[in-house]
């Protein structure tokens, strides 16, 4: 593939894990009919297919980053618990209450208005005030005092979807099908132009466009508003072309991400998908936080609020029951792979939608074997091909269809 649609390949990773199929279950409900190219998903998976693993925020889990394409194979990974850098002092800088973002007045300015931002969020992370006369306290605060600036439209629990990053044509006709009301296209917003967001807007499909927020891919349009003073380690898996960002500068960071939203506003983007936006779990060569990356994600949320969009939390299991109370949504790739869907339960709980996706050809995943527990969870449930192939087909979804 043409190095112009590497970019968008943001996917799952771990894919070749050596997995055997699991059993189907009886008496479970979702759906049989399969689209793909061919008409279904191979009925026999076979052994997994050594590919370029593409989850970008799945490193800390993996064992070992499998062969693939690529044209440097990246050196085997550690341990998830070696990626997290300078544990102890990540523990004395935690949040006294884990499950909540951060305080700060900075959560609840305007996105519009820099200038303020950036010294409300120094004054938030010199400890600034936690609006705690708000009832519900600093989250509360700042998700109602977020709902205020502009109306987006909400991405709830029984919404059928699909996901195409792969920087080819979209397929508009993949929904057509499906008798459901909520629809939602997942797209990458660099790459898809404004005419096809109106189109799949005009059949009353919700349109999440993906950006990155957490690394610096030099194929992006935009590469060049990053200095060097940002830039951390390279992606792995990504080295040629991708580095990790220090979520900590936002006076220079969010210029750029707020440039972006301005894209995606002018686009129609319905909502925001954020990749890389748990990069305090991985090797970035900054001693990033969990308080770090809170403050981070719930000022990006505020911004996109502020223009009438959605944005979601993607992966990012280890921040999930936080997220839930600031992020509209929630995606997620491979949680029953990983044993993680538990983690999204808040959402749920909050009417806000969970979007999962597990992979057939990498994983060796069938409806079967994961359907059931995504529809007892409430989850929307989809099967795609594999991490590095998410292309409009083949997909089969797991309810509503």
């Amino acid at each position: 593939m043409a190095s112009k649609f590497m970019v968008s390949l943001r996917r799952c990773g771990c894919g070749t894990a050596n997995l055997s199929k699991t059993p189907g279950r009886r008496n479970c409900h979702f759906s049989q009919s399969l689209i793909g190219d061919d008409g279904a998903f191979p009925d026999s998976v076979g052994p997994p297919h050594k590919q370029k693993s593409t989850n970008r925020n799945r490193w800390a889990r993996c064992s070992r980053l499998p062969s693939g394409r690529a044209s440097r194979v990246p050196a085997p990974l550690r341990d998830r618990q070696m990626h997290r850098l300078h544990s102890a002092a990540r523990d004395s800088l935690a949040l006294s209450h884990p499950d909540e973002p951060p305080t700060g007045k900075g959560f609840a300015m305007s996105a519009r208005s820099f200038a303020s931002f950036v010294l409300m969020l120094l004054l938030a992370a010199c400890g600034g005030d936690s609006d705690s006369s708000v009832p519900g306290g600093p989250v509360a605060a700042a998700s109602a005092r977020a709902s205020q600036a502009a109306a987006w439209k909400p991405l709830v629990p029984g919404t059928s979807w699909q996901w195409q990053i792969d920087g080819n044509t979209i397929n508009e006709k993949v929904l057509d099908g499906v008798n459901n009301a909520r629809k939602m296209y997942d797209v990458d917003m660099e790459l898809t132009d404004a005419g096809t967001i109106q189109r799949l807007k005009a059949k009353g499909i919700t349109v999440v466009c993906y950006m990155e927020v957490g690394g610096r891919e030099d194929t992006r349009g935009d590469a060049g508003r990053f200095p060097d003073s940002v830039l951390g380690y390279p992606v792995e898996g990504y080295e040629d072309h991708e580095r990790w960002l220090d979520i900590r500068q936002t006076a220079i960071l969010m210029p750029v991400m707020l440039a972006r939203l301005d894209m995606a506003k002018k686009k129609g983007c319905d909502g925001i998908e954020p990749d890389l936006d748990d990069s305090y779990r991985q090797e970035t060569g900054f001693p990033l936080t969990r308080d770090d990356q809170l403050r981070y994600n719930t000022a990006l949320i505020a911004a996109a609020h502020d223009r009438g969009m959605s944005m979601g939390l993607k992966n990012g299991s280890g921040i999930a029951a936080a997220m839930a109370k600031v992020a509209d949504w929630a995606l997620n790739e491979q949680c029953n792979r990983f044993h993680e869907c538990g983690d999204y339960a808040s959402f749920i709980a909050l009417n806000k939608a969970v979007f999962n996706v597990e992979y057939t050809r990498s994983d060796g995943m069938t409806l079967a074997a994961f359907c059931p527990a995504d529809n007892q969870a409430g989850f929307d449930g989809i099967l795609k091909l594999s991490s590095d192939t998410l292309s409009a087909l083949p997909r089969a979804a797991c309810r509503f269809e």
